[in-house]
């Protein structure tokens, strides 16, 4: 759209085509909506769909059946006191809703991950923080087709920051992960359990991984070996302030690897400066912090490009007079990968 839009997911639909979904200003109504679109195989968008509840709502995850219904889950803010309940919707392959349901139970609540069993239910991770004691705690849930509750369970009682990131379905076993500071090594530590598909802790079959800082596992898959793969970050391990932790384990949740990707296109974000800004459509773009910029572009606020250049040099002018007054955002792409985005007014 025109305004501020963030897709949060994709997957794959049963026709060879594929579905975004996220969050977005542009709806015309000046709340937070939910946004759906689907592609087709060449990135063509079929269909553009607002999902809209009273105050702001955002999707997170969806899940895609083999019939091509869907369902989403994420967060809605029924009112703007900041305190979310966490959002279901069922939806057939048009992108219209079937049912939706939400969760308001002790404090702030959201559905942070979504999949499906062989039964064609689907089971969603829970996170809430209380109210009163702030602390963050886990939650699963399961819900047939017609919006029928099977099972719903909070894992509350305990002080500490525990939140799902992603769910794994394998067998109809439902593998949980996410991060603790609860159970663990550390402070907050990558965290994996396995439930049985009426929601039962398998014994035996919960880990985690971590030392002595923080590390934040935010997705996971399943590995052809019958093992798992974990991602995150880290402030215990690897050379900098923060690096990407990778977690391999086995079947029965032993890790055998945990590996720190040094990212070096991470760490060498250029800093930059713009001036000046306002400008009539004259201003100067300089980098150091010893990254090279690959280009420089510059869009309307619709999103249209309308200059770019490949500079030869760590400072550049910009000579665009004759553009109408306005917002742009300035784009700034360094040899290395790194965007850099600011809007800049013209006068």
């Amino acid at each position: 759209t025109s305004d501020w839009d963030f897709y949060q997911d994709v997957k794959a639909t049963p026709d060879g085509n594929f579905i975004a979904i996220g969050k977005s200003y542009g709806s015309g109504n000046g709340n937070l909506v939910g946004w759906m679109t689907k592609f087709d195989r060449n990135g063509t968008v079929l269909w553009d769909k607002f999902l809209q509840m009273p105050g702001q709502l955002e999707l997170l995850q969806l899940v895609v059946r083999a019939d091509g219904k869907y369902f989403v889950c994420g967060q809605t803010t029924p009112v703007l006191n900041g305190m979310t309940d966490a959002f279901l919707s069922y939806l057939d392959s048009t992108g219209d809703t079937i049912w939706t349901r939400t969760v308001d139970s002790v404090g702030w609540e959201s559905f942070t991950s979504v999949n499906l069993l062989s039964s064609g239910d689907v089971v969603v991770g829970l996170t809430v923080k209380d109210r009163d004691s702030l602390n963050i705690d886990q939650g699963l849930a399961r819900y047939d087709e017609n919006n029928a509750e099977i099972f719903f369970d909070l894992f509350t009682g305990k002080p500490g920051r525990d939140e799902i990131t992603n769910i794994l379905v394998e067998n109809d076993t439902i593998i949980l992960t996410g991060f603790t500071s609860t159970y663990g090594a550390g402070n907050i530590d990558f965290q994996m359990a396995k439930y049985t598909s009426d929601g039962a802790y398998i014994n035996g079959n919960g880990n985690t991984y971590g030392y002595i800082g923080n590390e934040y596992c935010y997705h996971s898959t399943l590995v052809n070996d019958g093992g798992y793969a974990l991602i995150g970050t880290t402030n215990t391990y690897g050379p900098g302030l923060m690096s990407v932790l990778l977690v391999k384990t086995d079947h029965v949740l032993f890790s055998s690897a945990t590996t720190v990707i040094k990212v070096d296109e991470i760490n060498a974000t250029p800093t930059y400066s713009v001036w000046p800004n306002p400008s009539q459509g004259n201003f100067t773009v300089q980098v150091d912090g010893g990254v090279s910029l690959a280009t420089i572009r510059l869009f309307n606020y619709a999103g249209s490009l309308i200059y770019e250049i490949k500079p030869s040099a760590m400072k550049s002018q910009i000579e665009l007079n004759g553009l109408s007054s306005g917002i742009y955002i300035l784009e700034l792409t360094s040899e290395n990968g790194v965007v850099i985005r600011k809007k800049i007014v013209i006068n």
